[in-house]
């Protein structure tokens, strides 16, 4: 927007997502400095009503599909007859081709019904952002030491009851997707990581109620993981430079996108602890320069992908 009197009073540019904030218009950049996280969550809030409407509607569309298959079959083979896998993992946290003891719920209570939710032998469950419904989260966590993949992004429920589940009767897991699940805690999260010691990817990017408090709880538990996306989560860059003293130095996939507060200084410290980095994303790090960009690119010679737009001096 281009105002010519700098005393002009506007509204933000993030009305439309609900920020009321009015201001002369010399100040809106440091309103928008100053609010990131809460645009940010704005933003979030707004897009996924969009696609929990989205979901519904591609959830009544194929319900006649499912009433085609047979439930009996379905519970003989304990898989759904499509499989989902979140698209934010595309690229970044590899989890390979579910098996066939995958759930699916999609949505659809008399899938989970039929399919027993304490098997044994259940080693993924992946569902499709938002199309949980509250019947389908009063049956997880699936009760199986053998479970190691549990994808439920996109749950705007608290997910406290869920996670102490987990970290009781799934020890075992290895692959943890709870993107976009923004009413999840830091002591929720932290009961599973301290349990479930064998994770190595961890996805909890626009979780909004997360604080260092989870970072250094990764920092100081996770001693397999080597994929971490916190992007879009309330960290500090010091937490997350802590992550490079902590067992975590073995990462290969960092991704902090929009993350306010990092500095320089702390990306020079990862650099120099974590040299089997492939996979970084600084993307929308406002106070983060060029030096940056070089520290990585001289220090870490395993770096396969680096994202870092809207760098300054760039």
């Amino acid at each position: 927007m281009y105002v010519s009197n700098p005393n002009t009073i506007i509204e933000c540019t993030f009305r439309r997502c609900g920020c009321t904030h009015i201001c002369p218009s010399r100040t809106l950049d440091s309103h928008l400095q100053g609010g990131i996280h809460e645009h940010m969550a704005m933003m979030l809030t707004m897009i996924l009503d969009l696609e929990a409407k989205l979901s519904n509607m591609q959830a009544s569309s194929a319900s006649d599909t499912w009433q085609d298959h047979n439930i009996d079959d379905i519970s003989r083979s304990g898989s759904a007859p499509t499989t989902y896998l979140p698209s934010n993992t595309a690229g970044y946290l590899p989890v390979g081709k579910p098996r066939s003891n995958t759930i699916t719920p999609d949505n659809l209570s008399q899938a989970l019904a039929a399919v027993s939710l304490s098997d044994a032998s259940t080693t993924n469950y992946v569902a499709a952002p938002g199309t949980l419904s509250d019947e389908d989260l009063r049956h997880l966590p699936p009760r199986s030491a053998a479970l190691t993949t549990f994808a439920i992004p996109g749950v705007y429920k608290p997910l406290d009851r869920i996670m102490g589940g987990l970290a009781q009767y799934c020890i075992n897991l290895q692959f943890l997707d709870l993107s976009e699940c923004v009413l999840l805690t830091d002591s929720a999260l932290a009961e599973v990581l301290t349990h479930c010691i064998h994770l190595q990817t961890l996805n909890v990017t626009q979780c909004i109620q997360l604080t260092d408090e989870s970072t250094i709880c990764i920092a100081n538990s996770c001693l397999s993981l080597t994929a971490l996306n916190l992007s879009m989560c309330k960290v500090s860059g010091s937490a997350i430079a802590q992550l490079a003293a902590g067992y975590t130095s073995q990462l290969q996939c960092l991704h902090v996108r929009s993350c306010a507060s990092l500095l320089d200084e702390d990306i020079y410290y990862i650099a120099q602890r974590m040299p089997h980095l492939l996979s970084v994303d600084l993307s929308y790090c406002p106070l983060l320069t060029s030096g940056s960009l070089v520290c990585l690119v001289d220090r870490v010679s395993s770096l396969q992908s680096l994202h870092m737009s809207a760098l300054q001096g760039l």
